[in-house]
């Protein structure tokens, strides 16, 4: 079976590497985003720093994922820093794209490598998830299976490509189905996370929800 992207895996390994660095009450500032101090990385976590999500149109807001969407890291800072979040934390759930983009530059500053580096080394090559990455604008992977959608004609056609540098912690983890399995099975055997971190990853983050299931740090219940 070839490959193919998942973004929870990515998401909640994101988690896991940010949360054995820094607490999860805390947000780094070691980057140039001046409403870190309005939120938590657990908010982050739980879709509910108040940041602009799928609700508002984030991702064109933000410049990232969308496959017109080719800014660097910089622009989309400015992007950010120009637009306060419209919600306090801890009060709505929102599922925003620049949420796990965030993390993975939290990531990136407290490994001091970069997102696709720190994935391989602290998550897959530990697992012995032996087809799992971080697609990259270096990565071409013959075998990797794209998306189709079908049309009101019944046609069926191929979906966009996503912008790949602004979408690497929201969406670029490749893996087969088998590698999924190994990851879910290390996850609920503890095997990377323990403790308390691990009980909170299944637990209802108690934030409004609305018409979804409840989440809790990287999946949703029900």
């Amino acid at each position: 079976m070839p490959p193919t992207t998942f973004s929870a895996p990515a998401f909640t390994a994101s988690l896991m590497i940010t949360s054995t660095l820094l607490s999860l009450a805390t947000f780094s500032r070691a980057f140039s985003y001046k409403y870190g101090n309005r939120m938590t990385l657990r908010q982050l976590s739980t879709m509910s720093s108040g940041l602009q999500g799928a609700s508002v149109g984030g991702d064109a807001i933000f410049g990232i994922v969308n496959p017109e969407a080719h800014f660097t890291v910089p622009e989309i800072y400015r992007r950010l820093n120009a637009i306060a979040p419209i919600h306090p934390p801890n009060t709505k759930f929102d599922y925003a794209n620049v949420g796990y983009w965030l993390l993975g530059r939290t990531i990136e500053a407290a490994t001091k490598t970069t997102y696709a580096n720190a994935m391989q080394s602290r998550i897959f090559r530990p697992l012995r998830m032996k087809t799992a990455y971080i697609r990259t604008l270096d990565t071409h992977d013959l075998q990797l299976a794209m998306g189709y959608t079908r049309f009101g004609d019944g046609s069926f056609h191929q979906c966009p490509e996503l912008d790949i540098r602004s979408s690497d912690a929201a969406g670029m983890a490749v893996m087969t189905a088998s590698d999924v399995i190994v990851w879910d099975e290390a996850i609920r055997a503890q095997r990377l996370v323990q403790g308390a971190l691990a009980k909170d990853m299944f637990t209802p983050s108690g934030v409004p929800m609305g018409q979804g299931a409840p989440a809790g740090l990287g999946y949703a219940m029900g």
